[in-house]
């Protein structure tokens, strides 16, 4: 083993580290737990000094931090306490450690992304005191604590929903969601050349962003000055000052030239690679890269063009033209210069768009002539096309531009390659000219492209952005341009957080988009809304409501609907469940109101209405709202749950008609609150009066979540054809606690309740409701295992508004089967004397996470179990499977090879079992030499690794040792089946990593045991014989100093269909706090279930043999007790099956068949040929892959709860009961397109010479039977592709089931066929070999059924899953009826979950009675009773056995007819 890093931590680049847990926090504080994992310090190649310069070296690379990210309140002050608990120190005999000479042993940095402070807590681990000692910080406690006081740069910027998730995707405290967070409104700043501020087409752009909702602001660059620094001051100042800031930027107009606003060059600090861009506009607050705003740029330099761009924009968020191009992509990826890795990234978003519904993807990954493949994917309209690969776009340029012709199907194109967006230069970019094709009235091109400005880049970076866009428009399902290219950004960040020679600030910056960020993107066929609201409405109405329902009139939930008379009057709504969305109106002059109503992939429906006069004035006179909770209530005068009110409020007429036939309904749009009696019946409203409305009234339900205590019922007057709508606010008081349990006491007082230990919680009980609560009872009512909770009811007296009661406690038990760190959730009951009840839950931590726990569970229950695990009962042990055959093995080596340098290689393979992953059963599996496995097919050879789940690489995914490896020099990848144990097991065997050439050997072993996990998944062993995990990176600025290297050591983990939910064991040489270091001969276990404290079990069986004698129709029942001897504690689950055999040469299918062979010479199977060359009868066959027949078999065959009395025959060496198939190359048993109901004795691509399709052939094929047996004989037969390759063999059918293949003489390479059986649905069988050695000279395999004679039942109604002391008690029924004399054999299979199979021999000696002719009934007296079944046997009343038969063939003539009764009357007559 070989370690080029030894033990340094970067920033993890999952945006943080799982070295860090938060233990708790308060509104005071953050305590938060450092534990580094496990390490070691080695020497290479006996030199100590050697070992430290690399480690030098990695440090200079990577940087010496652990780091996580925690998210504060921006107006927080804080400061930290940092106290170690645990440190190692290491002497050195060398001096040469200078480089650690620091006494930094934490540092905090702060970010602002969007207006929230993030800090970046890292521990420095490795730090010296004296000149050769080395400290290493392994434990330690960190206190943020926060001052409430507020800072004076503090900001009260509000929170922007737009960045919110990108944020809670890096920080380790997410977002509370559940707090009352103030909102901004979503808004744009667009900065123009002063030449187009007040174009019709600018303005257009402008009104339609106001008619969707967004508060936008339109400056041109007189009022910011025409300096990129003056601009940039303009935008801090809108950033710090607005109410509402923008959250989206567009430049509207070139760099340079007439129309135009300026932009930056950024460079490298060697300032050789430079180039354009618009992202320092955004980096506003903070010294990192974490933008303030999503930036844009409408690059054009005429009226026309922006003409051109804006009808384009429009257009295609307006959808006007229709069709499946919304759900159509176009993926290029060029390998010619810029290699492999172009299309392998497009590959991921190809199988990204198709996990999330993308209908038609074209793609073009070799050839030639990519422009014209992209010009045609263009013009034939497609949603997204993504280009990767060399400088120049594949030549497409400006002429392909030219020639598209998509209208309004109008993709979303990026092309992040050299050279195509060098925006600031005289010359039209290939990028900005396909954001201006077309014209106004025939648009063309794109309606947005992000593209790269610098010539010097390099897939690496390039890479991870695209794919990371892409994640963000499918995974995140982000809805605008600006965001999905801060999604790749972020990506990028993620991948490469030390920001390797600033390539992270250069790749941030020099992709830029081009197009409004605000562009509303598609990714499906889009919906059409129907929007139903009033026309007009009087100007005294204060209410508005629009509802939504889609094409088959279902309501449309979470619809931003948008009520926009002029600038300063815009509302914007939601429609809730039932499609409404309301709103309060006080427009204050008459005129018309656009409604917009969109939401995502729906055609955005605008329609009107008029605020009209000439309606009589009538208005609710707000302050006569009244609650009368008298009848039914406490009288407060306030509603609350429980009470039954009426409302009482005032109707004003001030107009001077009369108003008659009037009616006033009032309705509700809460569930919590039901409107009894509705409405009002008005004969008449005077002119210049007020009328008491006294008859309305509601209840209240209990309320268990709301923000604030004030409701909106909705209110209609409606006098003959007038109407006006009211919103009428109410108070409701209700009651709502928070619940929480805080430890303070344990049994080994560390204030932890570890597992298997008890603890005192104090529980707290907040009133943060409207209500004084009075005589509260709280109980607990958990029924899990896991806990031991107290079930006393706790009772508190009063609870005042804000009061906090913790003077109450309980007790809690912990299991001792939880996993360190595990939260459980206790649920309980609440309720007041005074109306409130209410369920909660509470949550509490068992333990701590350590190295010496499990890693997990992810999001859907996935653990990793690594060998410290110890204490757990699913920790592995390292017990390597070899399967290499060089090293003794059996495996089969993989058509799989990879040179290196682009050359990589992956295969797909059917798998001999279904195997259940993240809930979704496969059949096959992708393997590839960069030491990964995908579940299902794919074409992917990702040789770039990254983290998990993430973007890159195929999904799902379980990444093995994932890494750019290559199978030169001996490396080779191996495959091999255990049909007895069923599991698979997978090596690669002295692959080399591409950049070090080091060795690694590993496997994976994927089990078929998802019946015993508590998710029916399957579980996976991970072992690794040889690790060398070294694959560093080299990262000069850009390209321009040579390529760069990936190099992020390897990744091991996994990850879902989706590649949003997975588990990273390690990457990049980081491990979580659960992960122990990974090296030499060490093992993972991979499992769904959750982990149970290890207690061994041991199976015990009351028998390990049964022998029984019987006579013929005799019976006998056997007792056989399982019993779980183990350990208290331990949990025993075993199968239960029967076997025809006494081996375990192959295992039982679901049909009960099984295999044995001769070569195990154990008197199972016995190779005994049987010679029919004197009668059996030649086949033809019309073709040499066609069957003969059907043919009689001179029998009923049982197969598969089948009879049959024909088969047919084919050449190929098989035969079958239904329809023949020409499949001459054959493939495992269960490949999809194979024979079925069928038996392979030797299937392979034969060809004898009595096929009448040609002359080349050698051997005949025979068939001979009887009522005994079947006999289908391959004489001699040749192979097709050789003569010398002659095999004989036979396949013999017996009636009672029994199936034999007779091997005698297979001359030449006998490796290539395929041995088994099969069912009619082609889902149950035995395979076997497949292209394997095994098939011999005089060899002779069985296939046997279970058998009729024997069987077994439960006695008692349990499962078979055992305590420790428990047992399982069955009956084995044995059953000789209708058996001839002789020995039979069977087997009981006892599988126990963690140990071998057990096999219980079931032997039985089958005894004939004397058969005395006529003594029918063998009850050794010849009577009327025997005539009487002679008789029915002679009517067919009843079928005589074998013996039966031989006593009732009196005259033995082999026949039963009358003379046998009369032979027998005889006989008893004469007696």
């Amino acid at each position: 083993m070989k370690f080029r890093l030894l033990y340094i931590f970067a920033v993890f680049s999952s945006l943080f580290s799982d070295a860090f847990l938060i233990e708790s926090f308060s509104e005071d504080y953050i305590d938060i737990e450092f534990n580094l994992a496990n390490h070691e310090i080695k020497k290479i190649d006996d030199l100590e000094k050697s070992a430290l310069d690399e480690v030098e070296q990695n440090f200079n690379q990577r940087g010496q931090k652990v780091s996580t990210f925690i998210r504060l309140d921006s107006n927080l002050d804080y400061n930290i306490d940092f106290d170690i608990k645990l440190e190692k120190k290491y002497n050195f005999e060398s001096e040469n450690i200078e480089y650690f000479s620091q006494n930094v042993k934490y540092s905090i940095d702060e970010h602002i992304f969007r207006g929230v402070k993030i800090l970046e807590i890292s521990v420095h681990p490795f730090y010296e005191n004296d000149i050769n000692q080395l400290n290493i910080v392994q434990e330690a406690s960190i206190r943020i604590n926060l001052n409430q006081s507020y800072s004076d740069n503090s900001s009260s910027m509000k929170y922007s929903s737009v960045f919110s998730e990108m944020i809670d995707d890096m920080v380790l405290n997410n977002f509370d969601r559940s707090r009352d967070f103030e909102y901004q409104n979503a808004s744009a700043l667009y900065i123009c050349d002063p030449d187009i501020e007040d174009s019709p087409y600018m303005q257009a752009l402008v009104n339609w962003r106001r008619q969707q909702g967004y508060d936008v602001t339109l400056v041109s660059t007189d009022v910011t000055g025409n300096s990129s620094g003056s601009i940039k001051s303009y935008i801090e100042n809108a950033y710090y000052n607005w109410e509402n800031p923008p959250e989206y930027l567009c430049l509207v107009g070139d760099a340079d030239g007439s129309i135009s606003v300026p932009s930056y060059y950024v460079s490298a600090e060697t300032g050789q690679a430079y180039g354009e861009s618009d992202y320092p506009y955004t980096l506003i607050e903070g010294d990192d890269l974490y933008p303030e705003m999503l930036v844009g740029r409408i690059s054009v330099r005429t009226t026309t063009e922006l003409a051109t761009v804006v009808n384009k924009i429009i257009g295609y968020e307006k959808a006007y033209q229709t069709g499946d191009w919304f759900s159509s992509a176009a993926l290029v990826g060029d390998p010619y210069d810029s290699g492999i890795s172009t299309y392998i990234t497009n590959q991921y978003i190809e199988q990204l768009m198709e996990n999330y519904g993308v209908e038609n993807i074209s793609t073009q990954y070799s050839g030639s002539n990519f422009d014209a493949f992209m010009r045609n994917q263009i013009n034939s309209g497609v949603a997204y096309l993504n280009y990767r690969g060399f400088y120049g776009f594949s030549n497409f340029n400006q002429s392909d531009v030219n020639q598209l012709n998509n209208g309004y199907k109008l993709p979303l194109i990026s092309t992040l390659t050299c050279g195509v967006n060098n925006f600031w230069n005289d010359q039209e970019s290939v990028v900005e000219a396909l954001l201006r094709a077309g014209s106004p009235a025939s648009p063309s091109g794109a309606v947005a492209v992000i593209g790269t400005s610098q010539s010097f880049t390099h897939t690496a970076f390039n890479n991870i952005v695209s794919m990371g866009i892409f994640e963000g428009i499918y995974l995140h399902e982000t809805q605008t341009a600006g965001a999905a290219l801060l999604y790749g950004k972020l990506a990028l960040m993620d991948t490469y957080p030390e920001d390797p020679n600033g390539n992270v600030n250069l790749f941030s910056s020099w992709n830029n988009l081009m197009g409004d960020p605000l562009t509303h993107l598609w990714t499906k066929n889009p919906t059409n809304l129907i929007v139903n609201h009033d026309d007009a409405i009087p100007s005294s109405s204060n209410y508005f409501s629009v509802s939504v329902i889609d094409d088959e009139g279902r309501p449309v939930s979470d619809v931003i609907v948008t009520l926009y008379k002029n600038e300063e009057h815009s509302i914007n709504g939601l429609t809730n469940q039932s499609g409404v969305a309301g709103f309060n109106l006080d427009y204050e002059d008459m005129g018309n109101v656009l409604v917009t109503s969109r939401c995502y992939n729906c055609v955005p429906e605008e329609t009107s209405f008029e605020i009209v006069e000439g309606f009589p004035e009538v208005r609710l006179v707000e302050n006569s709202i009244l609650i009368d909770d008298s009848l039914v209530g406490n009288s407060d005068g306030f509603a609350s749950p429980g009470e039954s009110v009426f409302l009482n409020l005032d109707i004003e007429n001030l107009s001077n008609d009369v108003l008659s036939n009037c009616s006033f309904s009032v309705y509700s749009d809460y569930s919590e609150i039901q409107v009894v009696n509705a409405v009002s019946d008005i004969d008449y409203l005077n002119p210049n009066s007020t009328l008491s409305i006294e008859d309305i009234s509601f209840s209240i339900n209990n309320i268990y979540e709301y923000s604030g205590n004030q409701f909106i019922l909705y209110s209609n007057l409606s006098c003959q054809d007038l109407s006006w709508d009211f919103s009428v606010p109410i108070q409701v008081n209700y009651g709502s606690v928070i619940v929480s349990l805080d430890l303070v006491s344990d049994q080994n007082n560390n204030l932890i309740l570890d597992p298997g230990e008890s603890g005192v919680f104090a529980v707290s009980v907040e009133n943060n409701g409207y209500l004084d609560l009075y005589d509260l009872e709280l109980s607990f009512n958990y029924q899990g295992a896991s806990l031991d909770v107290g079930g006393q009811i706790l009772e508190i007296n009063q609870l005042g508004l804000e009061d906090l009661n913790n003077q109450e406690t309980i007790s809690i038990i912990a299991s001792d089967n939880l996993i360190n760190g595990s939260l459980v959730a206790i649920p309980g009951n609440i309720s007041s004397s005074n109306g409130y009840q209410a369920s909660i839950s509470t949550n509490i931590q068992v333990g701590y996470v350590g190295s010496d726990d499990p890693l997990g569970p992810d999001e859907y229950g996935y653990y990793i179990y690594d060998e410290s695990d110890s204490d757990y009962q699913w920790a592995p042990v390292y017990d390597w499977i070899e399967i290499d055959p060089d090293y003794g093995g059996d495996g089969d080596q993989l058509s799989i090879y990879d040179n290196g340098n682009n050359l990589d290689d992956s295969a797909v393979f059917d798998l001999p079992f279904t195997f259940t992953f993240y809930g979704q059963d496969y059949n096959e599996i992708t393997i590839c030499s960069n030491g990964w496995i995908a579940l299902g097919a794919t074409d992917m050879t990702s040789f770039r690794n990254y983290n998990l789940p993430g973007a890159g690489g195929p999904a799902p995914m379980i990444a093995v040792f994932w890494d750019d490896l290559k199978t030169t020099n001996g490396g080779e990848i191996y495959w091999y089946y255990n049909s007895v144990e069923d599991y698979l097991v997978i090596e690669w065997s002295n692959v080399r990593t591409y950049t070090d050439n080091d060795v690694e050997t590993f496997q994976a072993i994927l089990y078929n045991s998802s019946s015993s996990t508590p998710t029916g998944d399957d579980e996976i062993k991970l072992q690794y014989k040889e690790f060398n995990n070294t694959s560093e990176g080299y990262y000069p600025t850009g390209n321009y100093d040579g390529a760069v290297v990936h190099g992020q050591y390897s990744t091991i983990g996994l990850e879902n269909l989706y590649g949003d939910v997975g588990i990273e064991y390690t990457f990049n040489n980081e491990y979580p706090l659960a992960a122990n270091p990974l090296s030499d001969e060490s093992a993972l276990f991979i499992t769904t279930r959750g982990a149970q404290i290890f207690s061994e079990s041991a199976l015990n069986l009351s028998s390990n043999e049964f022998n029984v004698e019987l006579d013929t129709n005799g019976q006998s029942n056997l007792n056989l007790t399982i019993s779980n001897d183990g350990e208290d504690g331990s949990i025993l689950n075993y199968d239960i099956s029967l076997s025809p055999f006494n081996n375990l040469q192959s295992s039982v299918d679901d049909g009960g068949y099984a295999w044995a062979s001769s070569s195990l010479n154990d008197n199972q199977v016995y190779y005994d040929w049987e010679d029919v060359s004197d009668n059996a009868i030649a086949l033809s066959f019309n073709q040499n892959d066609e069957a003969a027949g059907p043919l009689d078999i001179g029998f009923s065959f049982p197969f598969y709860d089948q009879e049959y009395s024909q088969l047919i025959v084919n050449p190929n060496g098989w035969v079958g009961f239904g329809q023949d198939n020409n499949s001459w190359n054959n493939q495992p048993v269960f490949s999809d397109e194979n024979p079925t109901n069928a038996i392979f004795a030797f299937w392979d691509d034969l060809n004898p010479s009595s096929s009448l399709d040609n002359s080349v052939g050698l051997g005949n094929v025979f068939i001979d039977s009887n009522s005994d047996r079947c006999i289908v004989w391959y004489d001699n037969v040749s192979h097709w592709t050789s003569l010398d390759r002659v095999y004989d063999f036979q396949l013999i059918l017996y009636p009672d089931g029994l199936i034999k293949v007779n091997y005698r003489n297979m001359v030449g390479d006998s490796e290539s066929g395929t041995v088994g059986i099969i069912n009619q649905e082609g889902n149950i069988g035995q395979q076997v070999v497949y292209n394997n050695d095994f098939v011999q000279n005089e060899l002779s395999v069985a296939f046997k059924g279970k058998p009729d004679w024997l069987s077994y039942n439960q006695i008692d109604t349990g499962d078979t899953s055992l305590n420790s002391g428990e047992s399982n008690s069955y009956s084995i029924d044995i059953n000789a009826y209708d058996l001839s004399e002789g020995e039979y054999s069977a087997s009981l299979l006892i599988n126990p979950e963690g140990f071998f199979v057990e096999v219980i021999p079931v032997n039985l000696v089958v005894i004939g009675p004397d058969i005395v002719p006529g003594d029918i009934n063998f009850d050794q007296i010849i009577n009327i009773l025997d005539i009487v079944s002679v008789m029915n046997f002679v009517i067919g009343s009843s079928e005589p056995t074998d013996i039966e038969f031989e006593a009732s063939d009196i005259n033995q003539d082999n026949s039963l007819d009358v003379l046998d009764i009369v032979v027998l009357v005889n006989i008893i007559l004469s007696e």
